[in-house]
């Protein structure tokens, strides 16, 4: 944390579980592109399946802060997502779901759209399509 108040720590080989707030999900790691891949198999909109992205791979980064995907697949999204314009459109965005592992993650408007200066909002999400051969 960059807060004097707050403490941060750092853990290596092991998982303090007074930290978690909710149970750990492992998922294998797979994929031939050299990113840190994992499986969906589905996408949902405010809990309804879309179909937008059965059984696709999705690499995992902790070190971006935006989700991305292939512009095929924003491009479906856009018509769920895709209206925000400033904070005030914040109470009409869905909840996303992914479904990895019959399991399906939940994201509220907060986690993939950013609040800024001026009430301007901005969506945490962009297009990534990986070139050949990797992609």
């Amino acid at each position: 944390s960059g807060s004097p108040s707050k403490i941060s720590e750092v853990t290596f080989g092991d998982v303090k579980r007074e930290h978690l707030a909710s149970d750990i999900s492992w998922v294998p790691v797979e994929g031939t592109t050299g990113y840190w891949e994992l499986m969906i198999e589905d996408i949902t909109i405010d809990g309804v399946s879309k179909k937008i992205c059965e059984r696709c791979h999705a690499a995992v980064d902790t070190g971006s802060s935006r989700l991305t995907a292939p512009s095929s697949m924003m491009e479906q999204l856009k018509p769920f997502v895709g209206r925000v314009k400033d904070c005030g459109d914040f109470h009409a965005l869905p909840t996303l779901g992914l479904l990895i592992k019959g399991q399906t993650f939940h994201l509220a408007p907060r986690d993939y759209a950013e609040s800024h200066r001026h009430g301007r909002c901005v969506l945490s999400l962009g297009a990534l399509d990986v070139p050949p051969p990797r992609g």
